[in-house]
């Protein structure tokens, strides 16, 4: 009760949260908590103070989206890292879920009045990183990633999701209609094996779908719970009948994305004006929206059917530095080479080669 009756005194006291000036980016933890102080109000920092850590978490980082909107300005950026970003791969951490548990754990103590413990919060979560490198150098054998078993087969996701599920949840499940339950289970306990078995990222679970001849993790979640549905009725769950299913699915899937890939491009033809699409920088797009005459327009001079590719001369832009065309930013944590600096913008009565998606007709 108490929780809630703090929850919803935020949800007021957070309508004070002003953006009126433009987000000052901090270098390092001391000017991001000074940041933060002068944007929260005096009235949140008190009630803050009255807060357990777990309330705090509740409050800060589920309930206020514009405190989650001050801290994604800081965590990422159009066109190069921010300096809060640089600050902490300096110090060894990488993963901005990290950075982000860092800086509120650090505000929380500094509002209790207590000894941040910054370097003791930075060691924590960069041993975890320096772990998680480890797992990933072997991560389609291992049994654990990121702290979650990870199934072998399909037999062993059944037992997994036995174990997760209560009884009471497991038998509506065997009263619904398999399809139903599979729409119905895609995006809540589909998300859920997705992400802790990793199927994106790589793990023991997507090698064996894989080898399967199954490479689309939405593919494999729907094998998973149609066969769990299988599985809880008592019926023979036939795997290769599932694979050659979802197989057939992709494929036609493929089709239909190149006949619709080559529809589009035929509209393209040589000498058409056409205008960019501002896919890598929106932020620019609506500053260049604000004049009418703002806009990036080109003329197709060449167009190779083979690559999808066209080659277009810029006619008209905003200034040298408004439209981002290219944006290599990678950075090698071993070998610590940093590219970021491959950034292009568009230059005016220049030739570039595009994918033609990057461009488009009005």
């Amino acid at each position: 009760m108490r929780l809630k009756i703090y929850i919803t005194t935020f949800c007021f006291l957070f309508t004070v949260f002003c953006f009126a000036q433009k987000s000052k980016q901090p270098k390092n933890i001391e000017s991001a908590i000074h940041v933060i102080d002068e944007t929260v109000s005096d009235s949140i920092t008190q009630a803050s103070k009255k807060l357990t850590l777990i309330e705090f978490k509740e409050v800060f980082e589920y309930q206020q989206p514009a405190y989650f909107q001050l801290v994604n300005t800081w965590l990422f950026h159009a066109e190069k890292k921010s300096k809060l970003i640089v600050y902490y791969e300096k110090l060894g951490v990488y993963e901005t879920s990290h950075i982000r548990k860092i800086l509120l754990n650090a505000y929380y103590r500094h509002l209790k009045g207590k000894e941040i413990s910054h370097d003791a919060l930075v060691a924590h979560y960069r041993d975890i990183e320096e772990q998680w490198l480890n797992e990933d150098k072997d991560k389609l054998n291992v049994d654990t990633l990121r702290g979650n078993y990870i199934p072998e087969d399909l037999k062993d996701c059944f037992s997994q999701i036995d174990a997760t599920c209560p009884k009471e949840v497991r038998d509506d499940i065997k009263s619904w209609d398999e399809e139903i339950f599979v729409e119905r289970a895609h995006f809540g306990l589909g998300l859920w094996i997705i992400n802790t078995w990793r199927l994106w990222e790589g793990s023991r679970l997507s090698d064996f779908f894989n080898n399967e001849g199954i490479y689309q993790p939405n593919f494999m979640t729907d094998i998973i719970l149609k066969g769990y549905h299988q599985y809880l009725n008592q019926k023979d769950v036939q795997l290769s009948e599932l694979v050659r299913f979802y197989r057939k699915v992709g494929e036609k899937n493929a089709k239909l994305a190149i006949t619709e890939r080559e529809k589009n491009f035929a509209k393209f033809k040589q000498n058409d004006v056409v205008y960019f699409r501002y896919h890598l920088n929106q932020s620019k797009q609506e500053k260049a929206q604000k004049i009418a005459t703002c806009f990036a327009k080109g003329k197709v001079l060449e167009l190779n059917a083979a690559t999808y590719s066209i080659r277009v001369r810029v006619l008209d832009i905003c200034d040298d530095d408004s439209i981002l065309f290219y944006d290599n930013a990678v950075y090698d944590r071993e070998e610590k080479n940093d590219f970021s600096n491959l950034i292009k913008h568009l230059e005016a009565e220049k030739e570039y080669w595009f994918n033609f998606e990057d461009w488009e007709k009005k």
